[in-house]
């Protein structure tokens, strides 16, 4: 009889080695450091390709990158995937409005109409790149401010709408129109008569 007792208590250490064992092991499981997937630097962050006022802006021919001209069109318009700048041209001119392609230009325009404004961009393939060859149309961006006159409004540097107008691998550029419809206080863009109001910058930057 108390050969038995002996062999329970024998029997009962272990089992209590064996739960103690496994807990043991369950809480270095939970606690030990394990390896972690996490996203690395690209290497890649936001420049200024080109930044300045609207007299400025607009060079025509840049030469590489940069703004191809800005157009003030009509606020009907839609179809702002137009790659043809002669068209932006003559939708800016129907309603007597304009456009900006040369420096040093200011623009006269219609009163009490209400226009969208149009920037006409292309950037090439280093600044767009997306390391395999193809154009990242996410990694472009056009902001723009002016100070506010009338309903013209944009203040802190507000991002422009993008739109894509002619991406081919085969070119050294990315084409695209950025246009913005209202001001901060969602209205219709617009000038009074007598009213003038200055494009204090546009910024078009890129991600590489």
């Amino acid at each position: 009889m108390k050969k038995r007792n002996i062999d329970k208590k024998k029997a009962g250490i272990s089992l209590g080695l064996v739960v103690g064992l496994v807990m043991v092991m369950m809480f270095l499981y939970i606690t030990a450091p394990r390896p972690m997937i996490e996203p690395t630097d690209d290497g890649k962050s936001w420049h200024l390709v080109w930044s300045g006022s609207l007299a400025k802006a607009a060079e025509g021919n840049p030469g590489g990158s940069g703004i191809l001209g800005v157009y003030f069109v009509n606020d009907s318009t839609s179809n702002f995937a137009n790659n043809d700048s002669s068209i932006l041209e003559t939708w800016a001119t129907d309603n007597n409005l304009g456009f900006v392609t040369a420096d040093n230009f200011n623009e006269e325009m219609a009163h009490s109409v209400d226009f969208d404004i149009v920037v006409r961009v292309r950037v090439n393939e280093t600044q767009a790149d997306d390391g395999a060859g193809n154009f990242n149309d996410a990694w472009i961006r056009v902001n723009i401010s002016s100070p506010g006159a009338g309903n013209l409004d944009i203040n802190g540097g507000t991002a422009m709408t993008k739109v894509v107008t002619h991406n081919d691998t085969a070119l050294p550029y990315i084409w695209l129109n950025f246009n913005i419809k209202e001001d901060q206080a969602a209205g219709k863009l617009n000038l009074a008569r007598d009213q003038s109001a200055d494009i204090t910058y546009i910024n078009l930057s890129a991600y590489y």
